[in-house]
C-alpha cells in the first residue's frame, strides 16, 4: 500500500468523523431545545399555580377574590393593597408569557392557551382590572408590547365597554 492510498483512507475516515460529530451535535441541540421549550412552559404554569394556590391556601385571598368578582368592589385599605399585589402577580405571569413567546419558546397553540387562561381569569375578576390598569400605567406598559399585554388591554376594554365605564 502506498502513502497516497493511506492518506486518502485517512481523509475519508476524518470526513466520516466530522459528519458523525455534526450529526451528534445536531441531536444534542435538538434535545436541548426541547428541554428549553418544556422549561419555559413549565415556568408559566408554575406562575399560574402560585396564583391559584394563593386562593386555596389563604382564606383572606379567597375572600378578596370573591369581592373582585364584582366590577365595583368595596374594599378595605388592606384589601386594596392585596389587590394591587394580585395585579402585580398577574402581570408577572403576563410578562413571562410575552418573554417566552418572544424567545420562540411558546409556539402559537401554547401562546393561545395561556392567553385564553388569562382571559378567563380577567373575566372572572373584573374588580382587579383597575389595579392592573394602574400598574400598567405606572410601569409604562402600553398596547403593542406583546400578545399577552395586548390581550389584557383588549379584555379590560371589552369589560369596561360592557359595564359602561
Amino acid at each position: 500500500m502506498n502513502w497516497d492510498a493511506i492518506g486518502a483512507v485517512g481523509e475519508i475516515v476524518g470526513a466520516m468523523a466530522v459528519v458523525a460529530s455534526l450529526i451528534y451535535l445536531a441531536s444534542q441541540i435538538k434535545h436541548q431545545n426541547s428541554i428549553s421549550l418544556r422549561d419555559s412552559r413549565s415556568k408559566i404554569l408554575d406562575k399560574w399555580a402560585i396564583l391559584n394556590m394563593s386562593q386555596i391556601e389563604n382564606s383572606g385571598t379567597a375572600a378578596l377574590m370573591n369581592k373582585l368578582k364584582s366590577s365595583s368592589p368595596i374594599l378595605t385599605d388592606e384589601e386594596k393593597i392585596s389587590a394591587d399585589g394580585l395585579a402585580a402577580m398577574y402581570l408577572n405571569v403576563i410578562g413571562e408569557i410575552n418573554a417566552s413567546h418572544e424567545a420562540g419558546m411558546l409556539p402559537g397553540r401554547f401562546l393561545n392557551l395561556h392567553l385564553d387562561i388569562l382571559s378567563v381569569n380577567l373575566g372572572r375578576y373584573p374588580g382587579v382590572h383597575p389595579f392592573i390598569e394602574d400598574y400598567l400605567e405606572k410601569v409604562g406598559i402600553v398596547q403593542g408590547i406583546g400578545p399577552a399585554f395586548d390581550r389584557v388591554f383588549e379584555d379590560i376594554a371589552r369589560a369596561n365597554s360592557a359595564n359602561g365605564t
